[in-house]
């Protein structure tokens, strides 16, 4: 038995120190390594005396107790265990591999980066890399909401981007907005919210050197100068001059509306 076991076996057999190294493994998975502090709340009386006795201080009375790692390497390198791996030990406190949750954090940012850079490459001669690193640095709230597109939905945002590269303006042509949804994406309602409806909206405004507009009005100005014409007003016209008659006399009604 090595020096290692022996320290499982003597923390096992002590129940009051079971909840502290619970803690210290779910610290040192947080970190990836042995240090800072932990706290054991609502400390039972066998608690306080075990780990009292542990790190060789008076913990009597104490309702949570709040413990640094260097006192627990001080108890330890004053004990017989002052030569044990502690994550062999807190290996075989587990009963299974530690998770290392810095070291899983740092390989996940690698692979995203590694997927926007690919992304930013297959895109490199459309106007999203420029677009991209605009949001990022003044639009970090939609940003985000991109990157987690790119990341959990790469199809869409490609189908976004293609929208924005073959907009009908730039063609000298106009179409149904359901019309060019289902060329781009096979479904005439792609375009119709949630974020390909913003990325499409945000890209016009980007790809056409334009201010974000602030009505329904504007916004369908908008689109049709991009050469889309949205639904609510396929059909749209304006009309004046018109006038209601009742027995070949103005209708009051109609004429109080129109001097209102």
């Amino acid at each position: 038995m090595n020096i290692e076991q022996e320290f499982y076996l003597f923390l096992k057999e002590r129940k009051g120190l079971h909840r502290l190294f619970d803690a210290w493994i779910t610290q040192y998975e947080r970190l990836g390594y042995a240090g800072g502090s932990v706290v054991v709340e609502n400390v039972k009386q066998e608690e306080m005396e075990a780990i009292g006795t542990f790190l060789g201080c008076d913990l009597r009375k104490q309702k949570q107790i709040h413990i640094y790692w260097r006192q627990m390497q001080k108890a330890m390198d004053n004990s017989r265990f002052s030569t044990c791996n502690i994550e062999e030990v807190f290996t075989l406190w587990k009963g299974k591999p530690l998770r290392n949750k810095k070291e899983e954090r740092r390989k996940k940012e690698e692979f995203e980066n590694k997927m926007i850079e690919k992304v930013l490459e297959e895109t490199k001669d459309t106007y999203f890399p420029m677009w991209w690193e605009l949001q990022k640095k003044q639009y970090p709230e939609f940003f985000h909401k991109v990157k987690k597109l790119l990341l959990e939905d790469k199809e869409t945002l490609l189908l976004c981007i293609q929208a924005i590269e073959q907009l009908p303006y730039l063609t000298h042509n106009k179409k149904p907005l359901a019309v060019f949804a289902a060329e781009i994406s096979k479904d005439p309602h792609f375009f119709d919210k949630g974020m390909s409806y913003q990325m499409l909206y945000k890209g016009i405004c980007y790809r056409m050197k334009k201010e974000e507009p602030n009505t329904l009005e504007e916004k369908n100005k908008l689109f049709y100068d991009a050469g889309l014409i949205r639904d609510d007003i396929s059909n749209y016209c304006m009309l004046c001059h018109i006038n209601a008659e009742i027995e070949n006399q103005g209708h009051a009604g109609w004429n109080g509306v129109s001097v209102k």
